[in-house]
């Protein structure tokens, strides 16, 4: 999405703040008796991990340290057993060098989570650990991968190709070796699937004695979607000049099916001039997108390319790419920041938007300084006709900033700062008291005091209230459609959407405020003790640890001097 409506989105208020909270059931549902256990972890480098090791449904607590990994067992009560390691104290199971990537994954499918271990020679081994100890260790891959030094977490075994098996992904220099497994259990050979690696160097302050100095290797990831629209999951690579698209047929082929070559297109693109000063948004070059969508009704999915302020349609391009003449071209002048292609007006095909900036001089931001003023976003939305979009717009709504004075409110961004500091500091949480499906919302609401975890019944806000959660999650598309396009689509031809910009410390920008809110003046329907005592409050996170479907907690604060104190509480509901 446009690099504007992605900050204004860390800006723009939500709806959960002030929302009247939800009346008491008649028979709320209540947190019965629990299991608690605490654990102090002594250092920073240990991991914790919470997973079902022994297949009975219930998570099990993995800590993972420099040394090697031990485990506690979560027993029927839901408490979890003593630290299981050999018998002179040990980890239970010790790296077996210190160059090698490990994972939990259930490799077998049995519903027992299992240590998976990458070394650098490129051998996948297996270690089962339960009750009984880890069990003897097997052999289940000889490749070839590169990995940094030391000791890494790296999810390199997932079901890639979504058939039910887990697959094995192993780092290469500049490729991906994707293993698929078989029904046999066997691995098949590699699929290479190509990345740009970023690196960045920390070379520290030259002038200090005590700086740090080390490398950051950044490798993306590839994703898994149905390109073409056959049911089937096909894998997508980018780097930052291509696009691979790889076609189930029905196994995914070791070559791309086709390519999406970005390089060359960008070469086709009108060479821009020097930097605008009366036309700042011009300066933002939107280059080459691409969008896969159903606009026809016919398989396959069809293929809308970008290209600066040109559109492209090619009909069942998701096959075959940009070959031959596209179906349909439509243009647009000014400062074109984004291409849509969404369902506007629910009637199950894909419509295109096109979002047009204002004309903004330097001299016009230099007078915000002193003068308030709005910067205004016109969106064009061409409807869907039986498989191509109208030739002209047939809606045009307008999104309108009221930028304040820009002075004063460069002297509220401390009392701004403050605001969300103090927000997103409020550990309250969503939890699901009663058991349920995992998918029911959670309308419930867990928060600590000190010495004390209070349960409220039915009081959150609705979900859907809170047109930030997307944003937090790291979905910005979602975002942006909860916070503006959702409105735009109700509204008719001609409207504006106004988003005031001045009122920034009266905005919620954290759910666990909202929560805390929603709760006020309430009684609690339970509690339970924890160790955290003081002002500062403990982090609440919220998982089914028992498998019964409701929620239970894990609270955690770091020590003075290093090291965190963990406390799990499962409801016994």
């Amino acid at each position: 999405m446009v690099t504007l409506f992605c900050a204004l989105a860390l800006l723009a208020p939500t709806c959960v703040q002030g929302a009247p909270a939800a009346a008491a059931t008649a028979d709320p549902p209540k947190a019965a008796t629990h299991g608690s256990t605490v654990i102090e972890l002594e250092d920073d480098a240990t991991r914790v991990a919470l997973r079902d090791l022994d297949g009975d449904g219930r998570r099990d607590v993995v800590l993972v340290g420099p040394a090697g990994v031990r485990v506690r067992i979560q027993d029927a009560d839901g408490t979890f057993g003593p630290e299981r390691g050999t018998a002179d104290g040990a980890e239970l199971f010790r790296w077996p060098g210190d160059h090698l990537a490990w994972c939990l994954a259930d490799l077998d499918g049995d519903g027992a989570i299992e240590l998976v271990v990458l070394g650098g020679d490129g051998v996948v081994s297996v270690h089962p650990a339960g009750a009984d100890g880890v069990a003897e260790s097997r052999v289940v891959l000889e490749s070839q991968c590169y990995l940094p030094h030391g000791l890494t977490r790296m999810g390199f075994a997932r079901d890639v190709n979504v058939d039910g098996r887990v697959d094995l992904v192993l780092p290469g220099a500049g490729e991906y070796r994707i293993h698929l497994r078989g029904e046999d259990g066997t691995y098949a050979d590699a699929i290479r699937i190509a990345f740009d690696v970023n690196v960045r160097y920390e070379v520290g302050d030259p002038t200090s004695l005590d700086s740090s100095f080390g490398q950051t290797v950044r490798v993306p990831w590839f994703g898994i979607e149905d390109v073409d629209g056959d049911g089937l999951e096909d894998l997508v690579a980018r780097t930052a000049d291509r696009v691979d698209f790889y076609l189930a047929r029905p196994e995914l082929p070791a070559a791309p099916t086709w390519s999406l070559d970005l390089e060359k297109l960008r070469r086709e693109l009108p060479e821009r001039g020097d930097i605008d000063f009366d036309n700042l948004l011009a300066n933002i070059e939107p280059g080459v997108e691409y969008t896969l969508a159903e606009l026809d009704g016919v398989a396959p999915r069809d293929l809308v390319l970008q290209m600066a302020g040109t559109v492209k349609v090619y009909l069942g391009g998701s096959v075959r790419g940009v070959d031959g003449d596209p179906d349909q071209v439509l243009r647009i002048s000014g400062n074109l920041l984004d291409v849509l292609v969404r369902d506007t007006d629910g009637d199950g095909v894909s419509d295109l938007q096109m979002l047009r900036g204002d004309k903004v001089s330097l001299g016009r931001v230099l007078r915000w300084l002193i003068l308030p003023g709005t910067l205004d976003f016109e969106l064009f939305t061409y409807r869907n006709e039986g498989g191509a979009f109208s030739r002209k717009p047939t809606r045009r709504n307008t999104v309108s900033l009221k930028i304040p004075r820009l002075l004063s409110l460069i002297e509220q961004v401390e009392e701004v700062e403050d605001e969300v500091e103090r927000q997103q500091s409020v550990p309250a949480r969503r939890i699901r008291l009663a058991p349920g499906a995992a998918d029911a919302p959670a309308l419930d609401v867990v928060d600590v005091r000190p010495g004390q975890l209070d349960f409220f019944a039915a009081c959150a806000p609705p979900l859907e209230d809170d047109v930030l959660r997307a944003f937090r999650d790291g979905d910005v598309q979602r975002g942006f459609q909860d916070l503006v396009l959702d409105d735009l689509d109700r509204m008719g031809d001609g409207e504006t959407k106004v988003i005031d910009v001045g009122d920034l410390d009266t905005w919620t920008y954290s759910p666990g405020a909202a929560l805390r809110e929603s709760h006020k003046g309430r009684e609690p329907v339970s509690s339970v003790p924890t160790v955290f005592e003081g002002d500062e409050e403990p982090a609440i996170v919220v998982s089914d640890l028992d498998g019964d479907g409701g929620g239970d907690v894990v609270l955690w604060r770091a020590r003075e001097g290093g090291g965190h104190t963990l406390q799990l509480i499962v409801l016994r509901n």
